[in-house]
């Protein structure tokens, strides 16, 4: 990827996290979350994307001591290219070594994992929103 878009794949997972969003903005802590990497990484990676113009950071008007990230207008066009790269390294590494059958069984398999993340997502958020109050 790094060669064909210019970024490493752990960056396009930033970029991915926040073009995700609806209005692609984020804090950071959910960036981090939302990568399943450590704050300190991802701020590390949010700062090179930021160089770049891929990205910007500012602090959030409601909460002075937390950062939001946009994702900018070129920081849109490369995550698109990325992720036809993306998938296009999925179909080669992954799909094009399974037969019709195989792929049907991935395909199952892969929804009843969706299926249970989904469900600790939700119950993560409600524990989450508990330790809010």
């Amino acid at each position: 990827m790094k060669r064909d878009v210019g970024i490493p794949r752990t960056y396009y997972e930033v970029l991915f996290v926040l073009g995700a969003s609806p209005t692609d903005r984020m804090r950071m802590t959910a960036v981090a979350q939302g990568t399943r990497s450590a704050p300190s990484r991802v701020t590390h990676a949010i700062g090179k994307l930021e160089k770049l113009g891929l990205l910007t950071r500012h602090s959030n008007p409601k909460d002075k001591r937390e950062f939001l990230v946009e994702l900018t207008g070129k920081g849109a066009s490369v995550l698109q290219a990325a992720a036809k790269c993306h998938a296009a390294s999925v179909r080669a590494y992954l799909l094009d070594a399974l037969s019709e059958r195989q792929q049907d069984e991935l395909r199952r398999i892969s929804a009843r994992v969706i299926q249970q993340i989904e469900t600790q997502a939700v119950e993560d958020s409600h524990f989450a929103d508990l330790g809010e109050e």
